[in-house]
């Protein structure tokens, strides 16, 4: 009966120590990668249409990651995109357009962000591209920045139009002369990208 009592304990103990360890790995967050020389998509259902705006979630991805750990993204909310490899043109392309209605008083791309990079010196881009046409517009450049900040670019040109959205990184060589073949760190993060009808972001 001794024997019995000590093994049930020895089990017990032994369930415990497996169940901590599970749920140890189950609370640490990880880091999905979703980039590869070619372009990728990863879909995910688009908001609808509402006074906040829309939140752009559909993109096509070059060189960009999700991350899913709450550490690296804003306000400890895991979900946010960044280009790690800065070597290449890097993007982060919607993959449906968005109509900006003209009945929109002040409409925006918003969303929040933070770029590291080495001198801060920028070479990340907002474009914007109309449906039907195959130039892209160079709306707004990053600064560097180490902490979140939202921005907002204004979309009223565009107004009546359907339009696609990129976040574009190139890396920067030369920057030395002495080094040309040197490149400018960088990594943007993205976060929370919304089309405001009235947006009142600066």
């Amino acid at each position: 009966m001794l024997m019995n009592k000590n093994n049930q304990v020895k089990l017990a103990v032994i369930g415990l120590v497996i169940l901590l360890f599970l749920t140890q790995i189950a609370a640490t967050p990880a880091l999905q990668l979703t980039s590869s020389a070619q372009a990728q998509t990863f879909s995910t259902k688009q908001a609808n249409l509402n006074d906040s705006g829309t939140e752009l979630k559909d993109w096509w991805f070059h060189y960009f990651t999700i991350i899913y750990s709450p550490y690296s993204c804003h306000a400890g909310v895991a979900g946010c995109y960044a280009n790690p490899d800065y070597h290449v043109n890097s993007w982060l392309q919607s993959k449906s357009s968005v109509k900006i209605e003209n009945s929109w008083a002040n409409p925006a791309l918003t969303f929040w962000t933070k770029h590291d990079t080495r001198h801060y010196l920028t070479f990340c881009y907002v474009e914007v591209r109309v449906n039907g046409q195959a130039q892209w517009d160079r709306l707004a450049a990053f600064t560097g920045s180490k902490d979140w900040y939202q921005k907002s670019v204004d979309l009223k040109p565009y107004s009546g139009k359907d339009i696609y959205i990129k976040f574009y990184c190139e890396p920067n060589r030369g920057v030395d002369e002495k080094l040309p073949n040197y490149y400018n760190k960088q990594i943007l993060y993205l976060q929370d990208i919304k089309v405001i009808p009235d947006s009142t972001v600066q």
